[in-house]
């Protein structure tokens, strides 16, 4: 997917209370659909608009107990290199000459 949820649906993640959003795991929300009680109150035409596609994009999911891999595409070594980062930063950055 590459986005967070607050991309996705901001206004049904603007109805789960903080306190569950800093303290459930991925695996506590998919697991039985835990995530559809951690919704509070009402959604908007636009939030359930939100909901739906938010269902639809999670039952695709398919969660297993194999270690993640990452991987670090900014580094032809697969691997998270500082240099690497801060150039992709400064990629595209504007150098000036300096004032007399």
């Amino acid at each position: 997917m590459g986005c967070s949820l607050s991309d996705i649906a901001p206004n049904v993640v603007e109805r789960v209370p903080a306190r569950i959003q800093s303290s459930r795991s991925v695996a506590e929300g998919l697991q039985g659909n835990n995530w559809v009680d951690d919704i509070q109150g009402g959604l908007s035409l636009v939030g359930l608009y939100e909901y739906f596609q938010l269902w639809d994009l999670i039952a695709e999911i398919l969660l297993t107990q194999e270690e993640d891999i990452h991987i670090w595409r900014l580094d032809a070594s697969g691997q998270y290199i500082s240099k690497s980062a801060y150039q992709a930063y400064l990629n595209g950055a504007t150098t000036f000459e300096p004032s007399r």
